[in-house]
């Protein structure tokens, strides 16, 4: 017999047995589950028993996809709504691109290192955009406070006050979760690989981009003291009119 294994994960069942989980290439096999495991025995010299067989066909496959790329679209349309309505424009923009990155960044070294895209990837990637997004929303409300102050700073200190106080946090949030997932890499195995690479990489670019990108989109964008007390006086114009 000679076929090429995937994966091959083993579990001790009992004294005298052993449960072995073969996982076989995606192309059509030629020969049937009970023939692979009469093989099996003859080549091993012992009894093999075929517990249970699972197909993961492409049409199967692809639908699995379409869900989880639809979760993660629907996702992202309420992730654009909700910054709408929170800040300001230029902000909202900021935050929204830095969340972008973050997930192509990720998709960028999946594809690079050739690993497998799966539901267990999009999960990873889903979990990335809301970590990212909480990072970035804290550094934007710290920021949106001092505008609203109506302060005598231009936005560049403003943006550097936002950042620095929010500093801290963002080490120590990163750093224990960057732990824990890094924990999960290590220890995980074969199944939890690419949800808990994914979640790294992107927890750790997450970190770097919410400093960085963010804060310098909505400074190029023209965001300024005036701009932001100009769209807080409009808002309050549209709520208190009859």
């Amino acid at each position: 017999m000679d076929f090429k294994c995937d994966e091959l994960i083993s579990e001790k069942t009992d004294a005298d047995s052993r449960a072995l989980t073969i996982k076989l290439p995606p192309q059509e096999l030629s020969h049937s589950a009970n023939e692979l495991a009469q093989w099996l025995a003859r080549d091993l010299g012992m009894q093999v028993e075929l517990s249970r067989t699972t197909l993961v066909g492409p049409q199967v496959g692809g639908e699995l996809f379409e869900q989880g790329m639809l979760a993660l679209l629907v996702a992202s349309i309420a992730i654009a709504g909700y910054l709408a309505l929170r800040f300001e424009w230029r902000q909202a923009i900021g935050v929204l691109l830095s969340v972008l990155h973050d997930a192509l960044m990720a998709l960028g070294l999946l594809s690079l290192l050739q690993i497998e895209f799966d539901l267990n990837i999009i999960a990873g990637l889903m979990a990335v955009i809301g970590y990212s997004l909480n990072d970035s929303i804290v550094i934007s409300d710290r920021l949106r406070d001092l505008l609203q102050s109506r302060t005598q700073q231009d936005i560049y200190a403003c943006s550097d006050r936002a950042i620095k106080a929010t500093f801290s946090r963002t080490l120590i949030t990163s750093g224990t979760t960057l732990f824990t997932v890094g924990a999960l890499l290590l220890f995980g195995g074969a199944a939890l690989y690419g949800f808990a690479f994914t979640l790294f990489i992107g927890i750790l670019v997450g970190t770097l981009s919410s400093i960085t990108i963010a804060s310098t989109v909505q400074e190029l964008l023209g965001l300024s003291v005036e701009a932001y007390n100009k769209h807080e006086e409009e808002t309050e114009e549209w709520e208190t009119a009859p």
